[in-house]
């Protein structure tokens, strides 16, 4: 069954819109949270958003990828980590991008962590395509 979705600006874009006098600014930066960024179509995310001047972090158990443009901050651990989910609670995103979400106890952990402080959460899974 097909929804409806209503589009609803972000609380940091909605100030910037009232600021401009009602003009939609041209380019909305947001800050934003990828939970597997370093391959396939996380990867490709990462470097869009980046490339469209976004501030853009990368969650992922890979050290190093050479393809993540230099300004992309990245941090490294493990998801199924409890502790190392925590470190993204004290702060707000704008959007969270997330690509590795397994299981149900994933996903409650990632609800756990982001309650409050995301904007919007948008969770990937190409498994449920098939």
């Amino acid at each position: 069954m097909l929804r409806r979705v209503r589009w609803s600006f972000l609380p940091r874009q909605k100030r910037a819109y009232a600021s401009s006098g009602g003009q939609f600014p041209a380019q909305l930066h947001m800050k934003i949270l990828i939970l597997g960024g370093t391959r396939f179509f996380g990867l490709e995310t990462a470097q869009q958003l980046f490339a469209s001047g976004h501030d853009v972090t990368v969650f992922s158990r890979r050290v190093t990828c050479p393809l993540l443009p230099v300004g992309i901050h990245r941090l490294v651990g493990n998801r199924a980590d409890e502790q190392a989910m925590a470190r993204f609670g004290g702060e707000y995103w704008d959007a969270v991008i997330d690509n590795i979400c397994y299981s149900p106890a994933d996903a409650l952990k990632a609800v756990k962590t982001f309650r409050g402080r995301v904007g919007t959460y948008i969770f990937t899974s190409s498994a449920a395509v098939y």
